[in-house]
């Protein structure tokens, strides 16, 4: 896989309720842009989620990722592929 982005595992919340992270960990990973177009009469939408397949399979919803270009998307989903040995990546899409 051509990038590497890093995982920041949640840990707990502090007093003020703010997410922290354990030791941080890189993967290699696949990033790639994903763009969605709707038009109707009345709306022409445009969204830019991204998908990531990383080559790790303990990500949560609520880890930190960053990315090749240093920016740090919310997590919307993740999907853990394990059928094929070898091949175990996890595909996270982010909001």
């Amino acid at each position: 896989m051509p990038h590497t982005v890093t995982i920041a595992p949640y840990s707990s919340k502090n007093n003020y309720g703010e997410a922290v992270t354990g030791v941080t960990r890189t993967a290699s990973a696949y990033v790639e842009p994903l763009k969605v177009l709707t038009e109707t009469s009345t709306t022409n939408e445009e969204s830019r989620p991204m998908q990531a397949y990383i080559s790790d399979i303990t990500i949560t919803l609520r880890d930190q990722i960053t990315l090749p270009d240093g920016t740090t998307p919310v997590i919307s989903s993740i999907e853990v592929h394990t059928a094929v040995a070898g091949l175990e990546h996890t595909l996270v899409t982010f909001r």
